[in-house]
């Protein structure tokens, strides 16, 4: 979704990052925000299930907020939440872990609902850009061009219509900086990104990251920030069997303040820590 005009952009617009089921944690977040702004705009930044327990009520809530606040609430996508579907008789997710999958599938009663929210995540936008130059996306950007090696994947578009191509989609929402991208794609989307949309495209905000140690991160090597509003990194089973370093480190991962972030015109939106 690209705003045009500067006077299109809410007074009052929140961003809420990754929640994965922590209803705690929304809970907070919107708490926070309806005591400190007057008829808010909440941007949540994807992946509202899996991991945490209440993914259910995570969902329903959202979708209530969408209800009962009509065009105050965006829910762009993130990859948990676009990539499951329901095949053979069951819900299949397209990411693990997949806690949220595997309730539906253990409530038949939830099914219906199941099978509509998966082709309702499939229409959620991917990417938000904003005329004071803020790009906004659950994961990245069209990176370096692998079939040809020449340059971003982002010069080969020539209008905004083209960039609906599911191939550069899909990168807005799974694309993870230092796997799929580095941090040098990022200022080469945004120089092209800018031609597209015939205004400066200077700087990001993201989710997909937990940020292990604390909930938001700026990185030192692109435009970039990263928030995430569930309270912990991971809330694994301390029984779980098994012992890899990744399992380990899950396990043992802090848990912290929420982040959520209040929109600033021309800069990084502001971070603020609900503790």
């Amino acid at each position: 979704h690209v705003v045009y005009d500067p006077v299109e952009i809410p007074e009052n617009l929140w961003f809420i990052g990754d929640l994965h089921g922590d209803i705690l944690a929304l809970d907070a977040a919107l708490s926070y925000i309806d005591t400190h702004a007057i008829d808010p705009t909440i941007v949540f930044l994807g992946d509202l299930f899996d991991r945490f327990d209440y993914g259910l009520e995570v969902v329903m809530r959202v979708l209530a907020l969408i209800i009962e606040r009509p065009g105050k609430i965006l829910w762009l996508s993130g990859n948990h939440d676009s990539t499951f579907d329901f095949r053979d008789d069951k819900f299949v997710p397209g990411y693990i872990p997949a806690e949220f999958i595997d309730y539906l599938n253990a409530h038949p009663e939830y099914k219906e609902f199941g099978k509509w929210l998966a082709e309702f995540t499939k229409t959620l936008p991917v990417a938000l850009f904003l005329p004071d130059g803020l790009f906004v996306a659950h994961g990245g950007c069209p990176g370096f061009d692998i079939a040809t090696f020449s340059g971003n994947l982002i010069d080969q578009v020539s209008t905004l219509e083209e960039l609906e191509a599911e191939k550069y989609l899909q990168t807005f929402v799974k694309n993870r900086f230092y796997s799929e991208i580095q941090p040098v794609d990022l200022p080469e989307f945004m120089t092209g990104m800018s031609r597209l949309t015939g205004y400066p495209v200077e700087r990001m905000l993201r989710g997909h990251d937990h940020c292990k140690e604390k909930r938001h991160e700026f990185s030192e090597e692109a435009p970039y920030l990263t928030i995430s509003t569930m309270s912990a990194w991971y809330l694994g089973d301390p029984d779980d069997p098994r012992d890899d370093e990744l399992h380990i480190s899950l396990r043992k991962s802090p848990i912290t303040a929420p982040a959520i972030a209040k929109f600033r015109y021309g800069d990084f939106p502001k971070v603020i820590n609900l503790d």
